[in-house]
């Protein structure tokens, strides 16, 4: 199944205060992408101090890259039932284990993407037309480069309010298509890199521009013989469950560790440094003298799956209480002091969704201000690696 994204269209009056404006769940099917509603300037500005142009001639091809918020856009062509090709901005959601397309919402002007094959069967569903949460077969799918015919979920991201250089959401590339080649976010300079050919810079050329590597091993792979089951994440999973194709890497905050998955759909502009953690991570922190306490609002309602809901609760860190990135040397890559901490406990509604709250390994999702401040990010699912530059 697909990675657990956090909504946030169920929030009652105390979250609400605390966050500050509402935000919006989007739910495709079980586990599917969810996008804030609340918008943040496109391109903050940003000192130029890193080195990254030094690794432009390994990196591969490159692509102009979009930021609202802390989501990261690129440009995506299909085409269009005349045949002339149609251009609209698609989300780079690592944290999506499969892409969407929104055709009804003007994303691509005036015009729709044609449906080429209707009769694009994916987990049992058929395309339907028009209804989200269906997934058809689009053509002439252009993403640094043509795919041909491929099969996408429908959705519905008019609700996402994106800024307005960016314009309208028109869908996501997730991970059915990020694994296969090694993309690099290079925030700093709003470019995004794909590299297909094998040459790929080594490790001497990114430690260079000061970037340390994060094991994914077992969590972000090419193919499913590179994942875990999902026995190790979640007691009771079946057999042949593997665990989401999503970058997951280990963290630690005092002297709990665990694992956390770095999710570019989770935009968290409103609260920056949101770790949205399970009951087995507070359990874990306690043991480890880590002392939380949940903030005095009554817990919130967070949109799940299936029109199912969460439990969310804030908890206090305490003061000097550090997220550290570990790399593969267990050394700290990068690290924060400004965490804030979200705990969800599932209800009886959303146990069937399967994701991070009904999870008994510590586990939590990383908003992706964390990585933005990296300013440069290399997804390496062949290597089963993340590099991101050392603070």
């Amino acid at each position: 199944m697909s990675a657990e994204k956090q909504g946030y269209a169920s929030l009652d009056a105390g979250l609400l205060w605390r966050l500050g404006a509402a935000v919006l769940a989007l739910w495709l099917l079980p586990a599917c992408a969810h996008k804030p509603e609340q918008a943040a300037p496109a391109q903050p500005e940003v000192a130029s101090s890193r080195p990254f142009s030094s690794l432009d001639a390994c990196l591969g091809e490159r692509r102009p890259l979009w930021v609202s918020g802390q989501w990261p856009f690129v440009e995506v062509k299909l085409s269009a039932p005349s045949g002339a090709p149609l251009t609209g901005r698609f989300l780079l959601d690592f944290g999506s284990t499969y892409s969407t397309i929104d055709r009804a919402h003007q994303a691509f002007g005036q015009n729709e993407p044609e449906v080429i094959v209707d009769n694009c069967a994916r987990d049992q569903t058929l395309c339907q037309s028009g209804v989200a949460g269906t997934f058809c077969r689009f053509g002439n799918f252009d993403f640094f480069g043509g795919w041909g015919n491929v099969c996408l979920a429908q959705a519905d991201h008019s609700g996402n309010k994106v800024d307005p250089t960016v314009g309208r959401q028109a869908g996501i590339v997730g991970a059915d298509f990020l694994v296969l080649n090694t993309f690099a976010l290079d925030y700093e300079r709003s470019l995004v890199f794909r590299n297909r050919s094998g040459s790929l810079c080594d490790d001497d050329q990114l430690k260079s521009a000061g970037l340390r590597p994060l094991t994914t091993r077992g969590y972000f792979a090419i193919n499913d013989s590179g994942l875990f089951n999902m026995t190790r994440l979640r007691s009771g999973a079946g057999a042949s469950e593997l665990v989401p194709n999503v970058p997951t890497v280990p963290l630690r905050m005092g002297g709990a560790r665990f694992i956390g998955q770095l999710d570019s759909g989770l935009d968290d502009s409103i609260v920056r440094h949101s770790l949205y953690g399970n009951k087995a991570l507070l359990e874990m922190l306690t043991k480890a003298g880590v002392k939380t306490v949940p903030v005095g609002t009554p817990p919130s309602q967070l949109s799940a799956c299936g029109g199912a809901n969460d439990t969310v609760q804030e908890f206090l860190l305490p003061e000097g209480a550090r997220l550290e990135f570990m790399g593969t040397d267990d050394q700290p890559v990068r690290s924060y002091g400004d965490a804030h901490l979200f705990i969800k406990t599932p209800t009886p509604a959303s146990l069937k969704c399967g994701g991070i709250a009904t999870w008994t390994t510590p586990a939590a999702q990383v908003g992706n201000s964390f990585l933005r401040d990296a300013r440069f990010v290399l997804y390496d699912a062949t290597r089963m690696l993340v590099w991101i530059h050392k603070d």
